[in-house]
């Protein structure tokens, strides 16, 4: 495998980092009218993508510019998030296999998918 690049020092805590590239993929979504379709499974790497860019689309006034993707499984695995924070307040599809049959690829679409390779995980 290709060798890690070398770093130098961070400034920026996770959640900054997280907010910058949420603002980012509002600011495109905006530039190029697309939507913003996020796959959450209601795991932390898709809830923490979400709560980038719900809160840059707050600041932007265009929260109707992102969907949530989720299925019955999402929801089970954080109930408390998908009340407060989906349910009523962000436009929201329930999705079932072939997931990929749920993507439009004229939206920008955003998953939680590869944290646990990067990040590791318990499984």
């Amino acid at each position: 495998l290709d060798p890690m690049p070398e770093t130098g020092l961070v400034r920026h805590s996770f959640g900054d980092l997280c907010d910058e590239i949420g603002d980012e993929m509002v600011a495109e979504a905006m530039a190029t009218s697309k939507r913003i379709s996020l796959l959450w499974s209601g795991g932390i790497d898709s809830t923490a993508a979400l709560i980038a860019i719900m809160k840059a689309a707050t600041r932007r006034s265009c929260l109707d510019c992102l969907r949530v993707l989720l299925s019955v499984d999402s929801v089970r695995e954080y109930p408390d998030f998908y009340l407060e924070f989906i349910s009523d307040r962000i436009e929201h599809a329930q999705v079932s296999r072939p997931i990929s049959a749920s993507l439009d690829p004229g939206d920008l679409n955003v998953t939680g998918e590869h944290g646990d390779q990067l990040f590791g995980s318990h499984i």
